[in-house]
């Protein structure tokens, strides 16, 4: 008679620290990025610091560079904090790539903070902008395979799941550091999140030049 035994490829002994902890690296990541940067802008806006933008010749485009730039650097400090906590205080495994993880975090960081500049358009006070980041943090833990497995979610919820960033990023943080997965592996989830950074680049700079205007 045939006999069924499971054998666990990854996190061999179901150890949950060791699997939540990546997917938090994205949920941190994402919530810090959204919420500082579009609560400074409208801060910015608030003090009148915005105005004395606009009396440069730099662009719209070139404003959001200059406001995104030290906050991604914040971002890979953050990763790097993370990560080195992990492995000193839960011993966080650490198969793959560090410099692959480094360099497709990029995109989803990017991603995060036009998010930021998208929601710092809609905002009129700091308190707003926070209460819309922390709103766009809850589907990022429900509907992106944090909490309930991806493909065994509803149909709409994996749709929704799938124009977040946050899904892709979590494939990628737990496939390099639990999985030991190469470039290949990670290409569809690197190319997807690129694609949306590229359209959240395109929205935020139309929304934030109507609001210079």
């Amino acid at each position: 008679s045939a006999e069924l035994k499971t054998r666990t490829l990854f996190n061999e002994n179901l150890e949950s620290r060791v699997f939540f902890l990546p997917a938090i690296i994205g949920l941190l990541l994402g919530l810090t990025t959204v919420m500082l940067t579009s609560m400074s802008i409208v801060r910015e806006r608030e003090s009148g610091t915005m105005e004395l933008l606009l009396t440069t010749p730099l662009k719209p485009a070139e404003i959001i560079i200059g406001k995104i730039v030290p906050y991604v650097s914040l971002g890979y400090a953050q990763l790097t904090t993370i990560l080195v906590l992990g492995k000193l205080l839960i011993d966080l495994p650490v198969e793959g790539s560090l410099f692959l993880l480094y360099v497709a975090s990029a995109p989803f960081i990017i991603a995060s903070l036009m998010v930021g500049m998208i929601f710092s358009t809609f905002a009129k006070t700091a308190m707003q902008a926070m209460q819309l980041s922390i709103f766009f943090q809850l589907p990022s833990m429900f509907l992106t395979g944090y909490v309930f497995t991806f493909y065994g979610m509803p149909g709409w919820a994996r749709v929704i799941g799938s124009l977040l960033p946050m899904t892709y990023f979590m494939r990628i943080t737990r496939g390099v550091l639990l999985k030991a997965s190469g470039v290949m592996a990670l290409l569809p989830d690197i190319l997807i999140l690129c694609l949306i950074a590229t359209i959240l680049i395109a929205i935020a700079s139309k929304k934030f030049n109507k609001t210079l205007d």
